[in-house]
Protein backbone atom coordinates (compact mmCIF):
# COMPACT_ATOMS: atom_id res chain seq x y z
CA UNK A 1 0.00 0.00 0.00
CA UNK A 2 3.06 2.46 0.83
CA UNK A 3 4.39 1.86 -3.08
CA UNK A 4 0.14 2.97 -4.10
CA UNK A 5 0.31 5.67 -2.03
CA UNK A 6 4.08 6.87 -3.23
CA UNK A 7 3.76 6.64 -6.94
CA UNK A 8 0.65 8.31 -6.99
CA UNK A 9 2.30 11.31 -4.77
CA UNK A 10 5.19 10.72 -7.65
CA UNK A 11 3.08 11.04 -10.03
CA UNK A 12 0.82 13.79 -8.80
CA UNK A 13 3.93 16.07 -8.87
CA UNK A 14 5.02 15.08 -12.10
CA UNK A 15 1.32 16.60 -13.27
CA UNK A 16 2.15 19.34 -11.46
CA UNK A 17 5.39 20.50 -12.12
CA UNK A 18 4.72 19.93 -15.76
CA UNK A 19 1.60 22.14 -15.23
CA UNK A 20 3.89 24.76 -13.74
CA UNK A 21 5.97 24.78 -16.48
CA UNK A 22 3.65 24.88 -19.00
CA UNK A 23 2.31 27.89 -16.64
CA UNK A 24 5.45 30.01 -17.11
CA UNK A 25 6.22 29.23 -20.76
CA UNK A 26 2.44 30.90 -21.43
CA UNK A 27 2.87 33.88 -18.57
CA UNK A 28 6.39 34.80 -20.67
CA UNK A 29 4.63 34.24 -24.19
CA UNK A 30 1.90 37.25 -22.70
CA UNK A 31 4.31 38.79 -21.74
CA UNK A 32 6.36 38.96 -25.45
CA UNK A 33 2.82 39.71 -27.12
CA UNK A 34 1.72 42.86 -24.74
CA UNK A 35 5.71 44.13 -25.51
CA UNK A 36 4.86 43.99 -28.97
CA UNK A 37 1.33 45.03 -28.28
CA UNK A 38 2.80 48.35 -26.74
CA UNK A 39 5.49 49.08 -29.71
CA UNK A 40 2.29 48.81 -32.38
CA UNK A 41 0.44 50.69 -29.83
CA UNK A 42 3.10 53.37 -29.73
CA UNK A 43 4.09 52.74 -33.73
CA UNK A 44 0.17 53.77 -34.63
CA UNK A 45 0.46 56.77 -31.99
CA UNK A 46 3.70 58.10 -34.06
CA UNK A 47 2.01 57.39 -37.38
CA UNK A 48 -1.45 58.91 -36.22
CA UNK A 49 0.55 62.29 -35.26
CA UNK A 50 2.37 62.27 -38.70
CA UNK A 51 -0.99 62.01 -40.43
CA UNK A 52 -2.83 64.82 -38.03
CA UNK A 53 0.81 66.80 -39.49
CA UNK A 54 0.68 66.64 -42.93
CA UNK A 55 -3.16 66.80 -43.16
CA UNK A 56 -2.87 70.22 -41.43
CA UNK A 57 -0.05 70.92 -43.55
CA UNK A 58 -1.51 70.00 -46.66
CA UNK A 59 -4.77 72.13 -45.90
CA UNK A 60 -2.74 75.33 -44.83
CA UNK A 61 -1.24 74.91 -48.33
CA UNK A 62 -4.70 74.53 -50.05
CA UNK A 63 -5.98 77.39 -48.12
CA UNK A 64 -2.96 79.52 -48.92
CA UNK A 65 -3.36 78.79 -52.76
CA UNK A 66 -6.87 79.36 -52.89
CA UNK A 67 -6.30 82.52 -51.17
CA UNK A 68 -3.72 84.07 -53.76
CA UNK A 69 -6.21 82.91 -56.13
CA UNK A 70 -9.25 84.28 -54.90
CA UNK A 71 -6.60 87.68 -54.64
CA UNK A 72 -5.64 87.37 -57.96
CA UNK A 73 -9.52 86.55 -59.88
CA UNK A 74 -10.62 90.03 -57.02
CA UNK A 75 -7.84 92.15 -59.15
CA UNK A 76 -8.01 90.73 -62.49
CA UNK A 77 -11.17 89.66 -62.97
CA UNK A 78 -10.26 89.20 -66.64
CA UNK A 79 -7.46 87.07 -66.88
CA UNK A 80 -6.53 85.12 -70.19
CA UNK A 81 -6.19 81.36 -70.23
CA UNK A 82 -3.55 79.45 -71.61
CA UNK A 83 -5.71 77.05 -73.50
CA UNK A 84 -6.01 74.32 -71.08
CA UNK A 85 -8.42 76.14 -68.86
CA UNK A 86 -5.33 77.28 -66.46
CA UNK A 87 -5.19 80.96 -65.90
CA UNK A 88 -1.78 82.36 -67.43
CA UNK A 89 0.65 83.25 -65.46
CA UNK A 90 -0.55 81.16 -62.50
CA UNK A 91 1.04 77.51 -62.72
CA UNK A 92 0.55 75.94 -59.11
CA UNK A 93 3.39 74.13 -58.03
CA UNK A 94 3.07 70.42 -56.83
CA UNK A 95 4.21 70.01 -53.57
CA UNK A 96 4.80 66.39 -52.61
CA UNK A 97 3.80 65.12 -49.31
CA UNK A 98 6.03 61.94 -49.99
CA UNK A 99 9.31 61.20 -51.41
CA UNK A 100 8.35 59.72 -55.02
CA UNK A 101 9.08 56.00 -54.48
CA UNK A 102 12.57 55.27 -57.46
CA UNK A 103 9.90 54.26 -60.16
CA UNK A 104 7.67 57.27 -59.91
CA UNK A 105 10.95 59.52 -59.77
CA UNK A 106 12.25 57.43 -63.20
CA UNK A 107 9.17 58.00 -64.65
CA UNK A 108 8.87 61.89 -63.56
CA UNK A 109 12.69 62.04 -65.31
CA UNK A 110 11.83 60.09 -68.91
CA UNK A 111 8.40 62.53 -69.32
CA UNK A 112 8.56 65.51 -68.13
CA UNK A 113 12.79 66.41 -67.24
CA UNK A 114 14.54 66.28 -63.88
CA UNK A 115 12.55 65.95 -60.29
CA UNK A 116 12.58 68.86 -58.51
Amino acid sequence: MTIEVALAVGAFLIVVILTWRKLRLMEARIGEIQKESNRLRTSYSELKEVHIFYSRFFMTVMNAKSRVEAASESQNAATKTNGEGVAAGHDAEVIALVPPTPSEAEHQTKDRGPVR
